[in-house]
């Protein structure tokens, strides 16, 4: 900063009001002034970092004073978060400096399930595990070793993996809430791609979730608190819509425009009946399917065997009156719900919840990303 007689004045006006304030305590004025000579020698700076508290990954600013971080705030430059977040991430100090913190490697001291266990230093522990795994790969018994992963990101699931595989073990464990390094099977499936989809919350006029809680966690929560924000603040035309779909009355259904019960486990059922209005009605995007998409309607293979598309699939199988008592959600409430998710577009359909709950999962998702497909938000703003 550059030093001006405007600048200089300020700084000396916050010190006198400081030592001022400092004598309101009862200090003498040569106590306050040691206090504030205290105070400035310490070095301060910000550090740039990424939150770990969940699979969002929020930018991070961690106020770091004499090598101490002291405050955890969103950094403003992130497109993720844009300078939010969440209570768990400004909590992160609190995890840093818990005193049950692990901090150091752990060796077992006694029997095994006593519970008791002695630090040890880095180079001690690798040199035991290198020695150990050694031992077990020479006597043929590498496939005993498991590697139990957790919630981490970036290369070093890949790198695990890499080990396990040149070292002979298949026992390579991880257990997360989320995979934000791979993209849903469905994606693969229907896409071909590894990585995940982005949802442009923010831009889309309808939102049909079904049982992704966006107001409470799914993936990115402060940059979907930020979007639902938006979705609020007024436009030109309709307001926006959010509906969620859930047997459950989460925070989200509470926020939620319309919220829709279901039976569990039938989120499926509904998406295919919502894609037979649509398509019965004709509502659908023609354009986006016939350049954009294959298996729509009925086909032969290259031996000359006929496959049903899946037009006649829908139509077929899933009229709105079985879909009603399958799902539990009125016939009624299907048209009005097709309706407005093709009409008021860009919408959007959400079916990610996390890791497979049931054998149908991969269907089910397939299922309700045909409705993005069907009314062509795959590629555009608010899609």
């Amino acid at each position: 900063m550059r030093l001006t007689r405007r600048t200089f004045l300020t700084a000396v006006g916050r010190t006198a009001a400081a030592a001022a304030g400092l004598r309101g305590w009862g200090l003498s004025p040569e106590e306050s002034q040691a206090l504030l000579e205290e105070w400035s020698n310490h070095e301060e700076e910000f550090r740039v970092s990424i939150c770990r508290q969940c699979p969002g990954g929020c930018g991070i600013l961690a106020r770091v004073v004499d090598g101490r971080v002291v405050r955890i705030a969103g950094n403003p430059l992130y497109p993720v978060n844009q300078g939010g977040l969440c209570m768990k991430g400004f909590a992160g100090t609190q995890v840093l400096y818990d005193p049950d913190r692990i901090r150091t490697p752990l060796e077992r001291d006694g029997e095994r399930g006593s519970g008791r266990w002695k630090p040890i230093g880095w180079e001690e522990a690798l040199d035991k595990v290198a020695a150990r795994l050694g031992q077990l790969r020479e006597a043929g018994q590498a496939h005993t070793v498991a590697v139990l992963g957790g919630q981490y990101r970036g290369l070093i699931d890949s790198l695990f993996s890499r080990f396990c595989a040149v070292y002979g073990t298949p026992n390579y464990l991880r257990q997360r809430c989320q995979t934000p390094e791979r993209a849903a099977p469905s994606h693969w499936a229907q896409h071909g791609l590894e990585a995940p989809l982005c949802y442009d919350l923010a831009h889309s006029r309808f939102i049909l979730s079904f049982g992704c809680n966006l107001l409470e966690s799914w993936q990115a929560t402060v940059h979907q608190l930020q979007a639902y924000g938006r979705l609020r603040e007024r436009r030109e035309g309709s307001q926006p819509q959010l509906v969620q779909v859930d047997p459950r009355y989460s925070v989200t259904a509470a926020k939620a425009d319309y919220w829709i019960p279901i039976h569990p486990g039938t989120d499926g059922a509904l998406a295919l009946g919502l894609a037979h209005i649509i398509i019965q009605e004709g509502l659908y995007d023609r354009r986006f399917i016939q350049e954009q998409s294959f298996g729509f309607e009925d086909w032969q293979d290259a031996q000359g065997k006929r496959h049903s598309g899946f037009k006649t699939l829908v139509l077929d199988q899933y009229p709105p009156e079985m879909v009603a008592e399958i799902t539990g959600v009125p016939v009624e409430r299907l048209f009005r719900l097709a309706r407005d998710f093709a009409g008021k577009r860009p919408s959007l359909a959400l079916g990610e919840k996390g890791p497979p709950f049931h054998a149908n999962d991969l269907y089910t998702r397939m299922a309700i990303h045909s409705l993005n497909a069907l009314v062509g938000s795959i590629g555009v703003t608010g899609g």
